[in-house]
């Protein structure tokens, strides 16, 4: 029970404490003050009744009605009494005032002086009239009984009506306690019963009240609709344990696909690797000899001979370019970097090889450079490079006659400076229903191309993915018969130029600077025997040796200008024999010796972690005889 409920029946057992209260006060004045009202009215009365005898004295002694009446008139105003009688000393009636029986007022005569008597259902009490000490006769006043009997009807009213009202307070007392208390009790113990979890609980309508059965009857239909929600709820929660641990069981699966995803990349990126160094090494080796019989004397037969076998070892090397740049894109590896380069030249340099086959084709070959296009560019120079190769060489790959040509421009895109170049020929052109489907690696506008051009599909590919590398988008238009234009844009960013770009390659050098002593570590005879050849055509003496740990030693021991150091070696690999070479160095306080990776590993971070081990150059074989030369001149100068 709360303590609202507690101050409710105290407030109704108050009511009934003071009824009881006014029970026995009633009872106190009908017992003590109505006696005592009585004697104070007979103290009255007597009063009155002495001082009316002194007023009448002389009235009655000369026997004056007319002034007895008045008098008796004026105090019975005055006083308040019913009737009056005089009489003189012989029992004679002198006056008499108001109505009442001469029984009533014999009654009283028949009493002792002043005592009040009842008699003839009337009060009363009399005094002597004297006058000078001779008795002259006496004054009766009879006093009206409602002044006692009105006090003693009150007593009883009000005290008929606090039992009354004590009865009712009990009988309400009752009736609001069943009525009212007891359901909401009841109502209180169901709250604490839901409270606690019990929806089965319900409350039984006992209540005549309307209000509290219609109340009784909605908590009981809301004890039933919270029942229904509590079992959904369960059944939902039941569902939700089953989804979480299916979802959990998920969670894991996609973990262990994830972890062997993981698992096939590396090993993808691994075997990359392993074939890109399998490959090139042989290929290295193929390149290499072919390059160094074409420098000798040669029948012309013989020589047209060498260098087809020459070409197709280099469109070999293409395709295998193309299937490692695509596998880099695709994990994610291949990165694109930021370095000024002169854009014209640029254009110029990776469009010359393709003048003298297209004047072989018959085709009008041109390059058009707008003037408003900046001299130095930031961007990725070999990665845009490779897009134009690409683009041009698709172009006189598809174009029997016409043109092919090559358009660079500014073009402002909401605001943004963007560099456009588009490639336009006069070739087969594209089906529109194929112009998507030529970017899709492997994949030719009609299959018979392949046969027909050759190709592995891989280059739209790549560009393509390397332009949106770059922030840019690649497009093409094209009508079947007519020819195709294929456009790239990339942001335009302004740079100034690179001066160490000078030194790469110095303006009017030829051949060496000096004749350098160079150490070979190489593991393979093949490429010993090319990188020896290629080293004596431009007049340079070297030494080779085939692992790390001999390369460690040589250099130790004797005096190199540069070392070129393959990479994957028995024994020793080349980034461990570089590493302890720089160590060697640092513990002797010897002069540096420059260190170029000479490496068939050609995967993205390859060219890092040679440096990080404390190479000086990269580059990737097969080897190209004008880089390998422009290496070995850029480090003569300071090595002199």
């Amino acid at each position: 029970m709360t303590a609202r409920w507690r101050l409710l029946r105290f407030c109704l057992g108050l009511i009934g404490a003071l009824a009881c209260m006014l029970a026995a006060f009633v009872v106190f004045v009908h017992l003590a003050v109505v006696p005592q009202f009585e004697d104070w009215l007979r103290r009255d009365t007597s009063r009155t009744a002495e001082m009316l005898a002194r007023e009448l004295d002389v009235a009655v002694a000369t026997h004056d009605e007319e002034a007895l009446r008045r008098i008796v008139e004026q105090e019975a105003t005055r006083h308040d009494f019913k009737a009056a009688l005089v009489v003189d000393a012989s029992g004679g009636i002198l006056g008499r005032y108001g109505e009442a029986s001469q029984v009533a007022f014999n009654a009283v005569l028949a009493e002792g002086e002043g005592v009040l008597v009842r008699g003839d259902g009337s009060i009363g009490v009399w005094r002597p009239i004297e006058l000078e000490g001779v008795h002259l006769g006496a004054v009766v006043l009879l006093l009206s009984p409602e002044r006692i009997s009105t006090i003693q009807r009150w007593t009883l009213v009000i005290g008929g009506n606090t039992i009354l009202l004590l009865l009712l307070s009990v009988i309400f007392s009752a009736r609001f306690s069943t009525t009212f208390v007891a359901p909401i009790e009841a109502m209180m113990i169901f709250a604490g019963r839901l409270v606690e979890g019990d929806l089965s609980a319900r409350l039984r309508t006992s209540s005549g009240v309307l209000e509290v059965a219609a109340l009784i009857e909605h908590l009981n239909k809301m004890a039933s609709v919270l029942e229904q929600r509590d079992l959904k709820l369960a059944q939902r929660q039941a569902e939700l344990e089953r989804s979480l641990e299916a979802l959990r069981l998920a969670q894991e699966s996609l973990v262990s696909a994830r972890e062997a995803a993981l698992d096939a990349s590396r090993a993808k990126s691994q075997f990359l690797a392993n074939m890109s160094h399998e490959i090139r090494t042989p290929l290295n080796g193929v390149i290499g000899l072919l390059g160094l019989i074409l420098d000798e004397e040669l029948k012309p037969e013989i020589r047209e001979t060498v260098d087809t076998a020459l070409q197709s070892a280099v469109h070999l090397l293409a395709i295998i370019n193309d299937i490692l740049d695509l596998s880099k894109i695709e994990a994610g590896k291949l990165t694109i970097e930021r370095a000024s380069f002169a854009l014209a030249p640029s254009l110029r340099d990776a469009l010359k090889p393709f003048e003298l086959k297209a004047r072989a084709q018959g085709l009008n070959f041109t390059l058009e450079i707008s003037p408003e296009l900046p001299d130095w560019i930031a961007g990725d120079s070999v990665r845009f490079r490779q897009i134009i190769v690409n683009l041009v060489g698709n172009a006189l790959k598809f174009t029997a006659s016409g043109a092919v040509s090559i358009r660079a421009y500014l073009r402002r895109e909401e605001g943004a400076a963007m560099l456009a170049v588009s490639v336009t020929d006069t070739g087969i052109g594209v089906a529109p229903d194929k112009v998507r489907q030529i970017f899709d690696a492997f994949t030719q506008a009609d299959e018979s191309m392949t046969r027909r051009f050759g190709g592995t599909g891989l280059g739209l590919t790549i560009c393509r993915q390397l332009v949106e590398l770059m922030g840019g988008r690649l497009w093409v238009e094209s009508q079947q018969g007519a020819g195709s234009t294929f456009s790239f844009e990339l942001p335009l960013v302004r740079a100034e130029p690179d001066q160490t770009s000078e030194r790469i390659a110095p303006s009017g050098a030829v051949g060496p600077i000096r004749k350098l002593r160079v150490l070979v570590a190489e593991d393979n005879k093949v490429n010993q025997r090319v990188v020896q050849g290629l080293l004596e055509r431009m007049g340079h003496d070297s030494v080779v040796v085939a692992d790390g740990v001999d390369a460690v030693s040589a250099v130790a021991s004797e005096r190199f200008d540069v070392v070129l150091m393959d990479v994957q070696m028995p024994t020793m690999d080349g980034l461990a024999a570089a590493r302890e070479i720089r160590r060697v160095e640092a513990s002797s306080l010897g002069p540096r010796t420059p260190i170029v990776a000479l490496t068939a590993h050609a995967m993205d971070g390859d060219a890092q972690r040679c440096l990080d081990a404390g190479m000086d150059a990269y580059l990737t074989k097969p080897i190209v005889r004008k880089i390998l030369k422009e290496t070995l001149d850029r480090w003569a100068p300071a090595n002199g």
